[in-house]
């Protein structure tokens, strides 16, 4: 059912917002856990490649939820992807306060582009399955979009040279 199909009408529509609120909750509270900014020992792009992919493969339906909620222009969603975006924007700044990014980068764009690839490819799963020829909700699958997505993210399609 779509997002904005969710009715008013009295004690129903009181259930129903309590339930929302409460999905709302767990949906920021797993994002918060999943991105909040913290100390790595090792390969921190590893780690935070490994926590959004997390995100994405155990919470594959509250993601959606988002993403159809935003799409929908729905006030709650909107809320819980402005709270995605500060997250991601928050771990760049410290990324970048490390030294470990370009000091050009568009913080506001980089973590957009973040949150968008991630609720882009769940909103889109349909189609990626179908042009992938398998259920992208696989472990090889997931494996596989993860290592493509970081590849991305840390050297960009074009070769140096071909710039």
């Amino acid at each position: 059912m779509p997002c904005s199909q969710i009715s008013a009408g009295s004690n129903r529509a009181a259930s129903k917002g309590a339930l929302r609120a409460a999905v709302d909750d767990h949906v920021t509270a797993v994002a918060r856990a999943a991105l909040a900014v913290r100390r790595v020992e090792g390969d921190i792009v590893e780690d935070l490649a490994e926590r959004l992919t997390a995100l994405v493969a155990d919470h594959f339906v509250a993601l959606r939820y988002v993403a159809c909620g935003v799409a929908e222009q729905d006030e709650a969603a909107m809320t819980i992807f402005d709270t995605l975006t500060q997250l991601c924007r928050d771990q760049l700044a410290e990324l970048q306060r490390r030294g470990m990014l370009r000091a050009d980068l568009d913080l506001e764009w980089a973590a957009l582009h973040t949150v968008l690839i991630n609720l882009g490819t769940v909103i889109m799963e349909p189609g990626v399955s179908r042009q992938l020829r398998r259920p992208f909700l696989t472990k090889p699958q997931v494996r596989r979009w993860k290592e493509a997505t970081t590849a991305l993210f840390v050297s960009g399609e074009p070769r140096q040279g071909d710039r």
